[in-house]
């Protein structure tokens, strides 16, 4: 380079060659005249404090603004230039850099200001990922500062028609509605006393509706299927590689991943396993880093619900007890065979089958969808401000009642933990309910109870126990207790009852079995072990802390002791075998 002169070449240099002047004069200028108006262009900065304790600053020049969180200044301040850079505040030259990280450092004062900072809650307003923001009456929000998506809580439609063609016509479904009261449980988690988040695996064979109920779960916030408008539910594949950044899209509403067995499906099953656990954790935990003048790190709090065709429990090595407590973070509702429509608990007259009244719930969400969320925070924002204590007192009067419908030992931490997660999917329904966002017809309370026992019944022992009791029911030493008058076997002979090892009564459309005390242990092999494990004392009815219950038997005079357990109803299958069997 010794026959250069270097500084020649520069664009502004007048000495330089004359041919390379001409050439570059005229685009020389126009930049020198650009980088001399971005040295000179003023700008303003001001300090902003929210009521999260996080610190903002407003960098305004004569054309635009843009918002930086104050920790994006530290150190030598490369994510505030690339975040002014992407909201369209150019800072050009390091003398001008430098300028502008003075003028950072040097605020005296942050101002208290009402800014939507995230996606939820935030303070006395909520805000939704298309910036659609909820605030109580006479108070406003003064900017909202995350990323808008526009497709995430899209609207369409009206509410009255989803109400009357979507939601009323899930009556008596317990799967569909035990979901769209889970979407309204995220906005009230950070309401009650729960640590942590939950949420809840759809497991089931192809065809059985899984995506189906997901779907109309999505209609409640945005779109139900792919279309211009967008979707609200996401894939699983997608969340696990980008897990923080999807905590952050969900705070305080739904999580709702689909096709979970489709994550690694080309991996080992030990290592599909590992990951499964880790975002199981990470999931419940709903926390991310903890960054540079945030006083906590992200904690967001939502709900979840995937689908999959195996269960998470499967394919964990569930030996160690880490492994057990990931598990736990998806509570499994599994879809058995003898469930002739899959989601669907019967099928209305008008629909030949469940494809069909499936397909008409669809095209009806995918009109109308995306106003039951608004609905119910418009209700839900103003009641906390009204008044924070009695919104959370009748928040926990739900959660305690269902947990006392459910049966559930109370003084077992996991069976209250599980207990107290479907208690807030019944408080989110009930809600919903007042609020005008579900109909008034829906059975919130017997959907949730329903799913609950599917839980229990999904549970590997329960399970077991529930065939040997079945088959204790059809055994033709039982006595049956009520069934003469519909052409089942009479009662034995007194001197035969004594002997029997069980009884069948029937109560109403229900069955109750009756086993004695000194019968169970023989009839029931691991009864001592069985008997205090939560899933198999909810299949129990019981007496207050007895696990007992006083039953007239016609052996005694007077009511004596028995374990009673409630058997689900017959198949017209069943019954005929037990006919036969009798």
């Amino acid at each position: 380079m010794s026959g250069y002169n270097t500084a020649s070449l520069s664009l502004f240099n007048t000495n330089a060659t004359p041919s390379l002047s001409k050439m570059l004069g005229k685009w020389g200028a126009a930049i020198h005249f650009v980088m001399e108006a971005a040295m000179k262009k003023s700008f303003k900065v001001d300090g902003f404090i929210t009521s999260s304790g996080t610190r903002w600053v407003k960098i305004s020049d004569n054309e635009k603004h843009c918002w930086v969180p104050f920790s994006d200044f530290h150190g030598h301040g490369k994510e505030a230039i690339a975040r002014l850079s992407r909201g369209g505040v150019i800072i050009v030259g390091s003398a001008r850099v430098k300028k502008l990280m003075d003028e950072v450092a040097g605020i005296e004062q942050f101002y208290e200001a009402e800014l939507v900072e995230h996606i939820g809650w935030n303070g006395k307003h909520f805000a939704l990922p298309d910036g659609t923001v909820f605030s109580p009456e006479g108070c406003s929000s003064d900017e909202v500062l995350f990323e808008i998506s526009n497709n995430k809580c899209s609207a369409k439609g009206d509410a009255e028609t989803w109400l009357q063609d979507v939601a009323a016509k899930l009556a008596n479904q317990s799967i569909p509605i035990f979901g769209l009261c889970l979407t309204f449980a995220a906005a009230i988690l950070r309401l009650t006393n729960r640590v942590g988040n939950f949420g809840f695996e759809l497991v089931g064979g192809k065809g059985t509706g899984k995506s189906t109920v997901q779907q109309l779960m999505s209609s409640v916030l945005g779109g139900a299927i792919q279309g211009d408008d967008g979707h609200y539910y996401i894939s699983f594949d997608a969340t696990a590689n980008g897990l923080e950044q999807e905590m952050s899209a969900h705070s305080d509403i739904p999580m709702i991943l689909e096709e979970a067995n489709l994550f690694l499906a080309g991996e080992s099953p030990k290592m599909r396993g590992e990951h499964f656990k880790a975002i199981a954790f990470r999931l419940a935990g709903g926390t991310d880093k903890r960054r540079f003048d945030q006083r906590n790190g992200g904690e967001y709090r939502f709900v979840y619900m995937s689908s999959s065709n195996e269960r998470l429990a499967d394919l964990i090595d569930n030996r160690n007890e880490a492994a057990s407590a990931a598990a736990d973070r998806f509570i499994t509702l599994e879809l058995f065979p003898s469930r002739k429509h899959g989601v669907f608990d019967k099928i209305p007259h008008e629909y030949a089958t469940a494809g069909q009244y499936a397909g008409s719930l669809i095209a009806a969400a995918n009109n109308h969808h995306g106003h039951a969320i608004r609905v119910f925070l418009k209700q839900l924002v103003q009641d906390r401000h009204d008044d924070e204590d009695i919104l959370r007192a009748n928040i926990e009067r739900s959660v305690r009642l269902f947990q006392k419908k459910s049966n559930a030992d109370l003084d077992n931490g996991s069976a209250a933990r599980v207990a107290e997660a479907f208690g807030i999917v019944y408080a989110g329904g009930v809600l919903a309910q007042q609020y005008g966002a579900l109909p008034q017809g829906l059975k919130c309370g017997k959907a949730v109870l329903d799913c609950y026992k599917m839980y229990l019944l999904g549970n590997h022992e329960a399970s077991a126990l529930l065939s040997t009791l079945q088959a204790i029911a059809g055994r033709n030493d039982t006595a049956k207790i009520g069934f003469q008058k519909h052409g089942g076997t009479p009662l034995p002979s007194s001197d035969c009852l004594e002997a029997v090892p069980a009884f069948l009564k029937k109560v109403g459309t229900k069955r109750e079995l009756w086993i004695k005390p000194d019968r169970i242990h023989h009839l029931i092999p691991g009864w001592a072990r069985l008997k205090n494990k939560p899933e198999i004392i909810a299949l129990l009815k019981r007496d207050g802390d007895h696990k007992t219950v006083k039953r007239t038997l016609p052996t005694e005079s007077k009511p004596a002791r028995v374990y009673c357990f409630e058997l689900p109803k017959q198949n017209k299958k069943a019954k005929a075998k037990r006919s036969n069997n009798s």
